[in-house]
């Protein structure tokens, strides 16, 4: 009997003491994303790959800070920004390295319109555009690039 409830016993306290890892984790992870201060300003970095929602079987990945950037995360941002009376504005922040399609652009852009009507400015910054990036960056209060950006446009009609 003795063989077996020593093994056991160290078992559970292993799982235990993992458990009470992980929860640590997302209460620390979650205690540290509520500081925000008077006048901040929310900063929406879109490059390389934004999925259109969160893939399944995530949850360790957000915990650690490594789930990937989805629409629904941008949209959401937006939508507290524009009720939150912390924030300022939004700093927009765009590259043509991205893979949002058109149907994405317009929610995002949507999203930062109604950010505008609530009184809030949106600033854009862009290292290089196409014709999408352009599009959403079209709807800023103001754009900036850096000298070494570049614009790439072949033409919003072609076929």
């Amino acid at each position: 009997m003795n063989a077996f409830l020593r093994p056991f016993f160290a078992s559970l306290l292993a799982g235990l003491v993992l458990v009470t890892v992980v929860v640590g984790l997302i209460v620390i992870k979650m205690d540290s994303s509520s500081d925000i201060e008077d006048h901040s300003w929310l900063h929406v970095d879109i490059y390389g790959e934004v999925l259109e929602y969160d893939p399944p079987g995530g949850l360790l990945g957000q915990v650690t800070g490594g789930g990937a950037l989805t629409l629904q995360m941008i949209l959401e941002n937006l939508a507290k920004a524009e009720v939150d009376e912390r924030i300022d504005g939004v700093i927009l922040q765009m590259s043509s390295s991205n893979n949002l399609g058109m149907a994405k652009m317009q929610e995002i852009r949507g999203a930062v319109q109604r950010v505008q009507a609530a009184g809030k400015k949106v600033y854009g910054y862009a290292d290089s555009m196409d014709e999408g990036t352009y599009y959403l960056a079209a709807v800023c209060d103001s754009l900036f690039t850096p000298p070494s950006g570049y614009i790439g446009f072949a033409g919003f009609s072609r076929t």
